[in-house]
């Protein structure tokens, strides 16, 4: 406590004063909605005190009363420059007088302004009205106030409200500037923030979107041809038409408000045609332009004769020939096709410039067209041909398998597991002779053997159509060609092969691994059914449609197990996993690379390494496997439109 001595009558009297000695903060400003401590310390007295009161701007509000805390916390609500003040008395001694302080206080809004948007992009024309979208941080509660600069003072658009857009429709040109001034509805300051976009406002500016001539191009010399100009952009356009035939632009019509004019070429030649357009008030040679060639021919010319598919193809596939013209108005096409002894007219003039044709035997062949123009009074103006051949199965190729047809046929023969036939309702072991008949290519290069030569790696041409037409009336198969063509494309797989394989391996799609087994539990050791069974966490069906892993012991078991392992829940995932399995253990496997069916079947390559081996890597035991699944190939292949097959076919010595 502070005394001051004063002397009344000869007797001393102590007065007692009150002294604030800070009054501060923890935070030197604050946002709305955050926490700011008040502190203050006074002497004087040992019993004082203390009152915080706010000035939120407009008033004063009690923060916290008289109390002996000489501190509070504040949470201010709105934004403003703000007033601090605590009082401080005696508990006690109501003679000591109640001394104050106060300080003054920023507290700044939560609002932030992050970007001024608008529906078009700058520069915009006279007469756009451009709507700018003003984007902040917060959602509600926010007003808005619109300024614009036209270079040389600023101007209110609109004073503040809740509506963060705003539609300006500019009269004059000039590079602006957009500024929105922001803040929070309760907010004392003016503004909380603001923010600006520079924006270019032009003269309008003629645009071009077409130029459409009312003749097809080529046309014959002396034709009327009406050339027309679609613009855009503004109003009042101005239209010039020009040609080029390779010496220079010649003026056909200089500017006026017509976008046609009416053109009547009298040279042959290709010409290039260009119309330039401007705003009438544009002091511009031309706003935009568009050009565009046009042919002017006497005679059609035949500019290329093809085919959908290259040469050579195979029987069964439809060939397309097409023709493409130069010159002439409406041209008419007539096809012919030689065997290499006589040409047969296969169509006579139409104005289909393309002709399909299914050939019926292979051999080489030419493929012809006349063209002629309607108006022309030949027999025709021009005619073109090219070759084409036609094989048998598709291409052909003999590889040499480094090995002799008697050494293998005995390695065979030596074989731990022996080659099977079916007996009197069992499987038993193949004689030699049966072996050596099947071993050998020689005996099925014909129109059912030849399909276990063909090589099982993804073409292109197949389609999902196609196979589902195969699979159609399939079981489970049935609508599958999608899953068998990304099968295919996935592992690098013929999808013709994974169809063959699954309809035979699931009898058309109706075996039980086919239309699915529930598994609820696996042995813990896999082929073993004398091992422990194992329950799995909630029975599954399952579906395997290649039979992988399908031992004979007890194939729906082991099929089922080894779907169940992985995760072949669906038709799709076993058609597409399966064929991941084949794909890496046999055609596209770096090891054994067994990428046809007969040498899926016949393991050439481990017998060459190996010529005394026990075991080798052969997808079945029986020994017409590969031409039971090459008969199933034949049917599915003759289905085929516009695909193309690959064959090799080992010689042995």
């Amino acid at each position: 406590m502070i005394m001051t001595s004063i002397v009344l009558h000869n007797v001393k009297v102590q007065a007692a004063t009150i002294q604030i000695k800070s009054l501060s903060t923890d935070r030197q400003t604050v946002k709305v909605g955050e926490t700011v401590k008040i502190s203050a310390s006074a002497i004087g007295s040992g019993s004082l005190l203390y009152k915080f009161s706010i000035y939120d701007g407009t008033r004063w509000y009690t923060l916290q009363d008289y109390t002996s805390r000489k501190d509070t916390q504040w949470v201010p609500y709105r934004a403003s420059t703000s007033k601090i003040k605590v009082e401080v008395k005696d508990k006690y001694n109501k003679s000591i007088a109640t001394v104050y302080k106060q300080i003054n206080y920023e507290v700044y809004s939560t609002v932030k302004a992050q970007s001024i948007t608008t529906n078009f992009s700058s520069p915009s024309n006279i007469g756009t009205t451009v709507k700018f979208t003003t984007n902040t941080n917060l959602t509600s509660g926010v007003l808005y106030k619109y300024s614009i600069y036209n270079g040389q003072a600023w101007s209110v658009l609109r004073d503040y409200t809740y509506d963060k857009t705003y539609n300006w429709s500019p009269t004059k040109i000039g590079n602006y500037k957009v500024r929105v001034d922001i803040k929070q509805a309760n907010s004392l300051r003016n503004p909380d923030t603001y923010i600006e976009k520079s924006y270019e406002i032009k003269n309008p500016i003629a645009t071009i979107s077409s130029v459409i001539f009312d003749k097809s191009s080529p046309a014959l010399i002396n034709t009327p041809i009406t050339i027309s100009a679609v613009s855009g952009g503004t109003t009042n356009v101005l239209y010039k038409f020009m040609v080029d035939k390779g010496t220079g632009w010649a003026i056909l019509k200089d500017y006026s408000s017509s976008s046609k004019f009416i053109w009547m070429p009298t040279s042959e030649g290709t010409y290039k045609v260009r119309v330039e357009v401007k705003y009438q008030g544009s002091t511009s040679n031309y706003d935009n332009f568009m050009e565009k060639t046009f042919v002017v021919n006497n005679i059609p010319q035949i500019e290329n004769l093809s085919t959908n598919l290259v040469s050579p193809r195979r029987l069964g596939n439809t060939i397309t020939a097409t023709t493409k013209v130069v010159g002439g108005t409406t041209i008419l096409y007539r096809y012919w096709i030689s065997d290499g002894i006589q040409w047969t007219l296969v169509r006579d003039y139409s104005n289909d410039n393309n002709y399909n044709w299914v050939p019926i035997k292979e051999g080489k062949y030419k493929i012809k067209v006349d063209i002629k123009d309607t108006t022309s009074l030949r027999s025709l103006d021009n005619s073109k041909e090219i070759d084409f051949e036609i094989l048998k199965y598709g291409i052909v190729s003999y590889v040499d398998s480094k090995l002799g047809l008697e050494s293998f046929i005995n390695s065979e023969m030596g074989l731990y597991t022996k080659s099977q036939v079916w007996s009197n309702g069992n499987w038993i072991d193949a004689t030699k002779d049966q072996v050596a008949y099947y071993v050998n290519p020689n005996n099925f290069i014909n129109d059912y053997g030849i399909y276990q030569f063909l090589k099982l790696n993804y073409v292109d041409g197949i389609t999902v159509e196609d196979l589902n037409n195969v699979l159609a009336g399939k079981g489970v198969l049935q609508g599958k060609g999608a899953a068998f063509i990304e099968a295919g494309k996935t592992y690098n797989i013929n999808p013709v092969y994974l169809v063959a394989h699954s309809l035979l391996e699931t009898g058309n799609g109706t075996s039980a691994l086919a239309t699915g087994i529930t598994v609820s539990a696996v042995h813990e050791i896999f082929g073993d059914e004398n091992s422990k069974l194992i329950d799995v966490t909630a029975p599954v069906k399952v579906y395997n449609v290649y039979g992988v892993a399908a031992y004979d012991s007890n194939p729906n078991l082991w099929g089922s197990e080894n779907a169940y392992k992985q995760g072949w829940s669906t038709v799709d995932k076993a058609i597409i996993g399966g064929a991941k399995f084949i794909s890496q253990s046999y055609i596209n496997s770096t090891t054994y690379k067994q990428d046809t069916l007969y040498k899926m079947r016949w393991d050439m390559l481990t017998i060459y390494k190996s010529p005394n081996t026990l075991y080798a890597h052969q997808y079945a035991t029986d020994i017409g496997w590969a031409y039971k699944q090459s008969q199933i190939m034949k049917s599915i292949i003759s289905k085929m439109n516009n695909s193309m097959f690959y064959y090799e076919i080992p010689k042995f010595n």
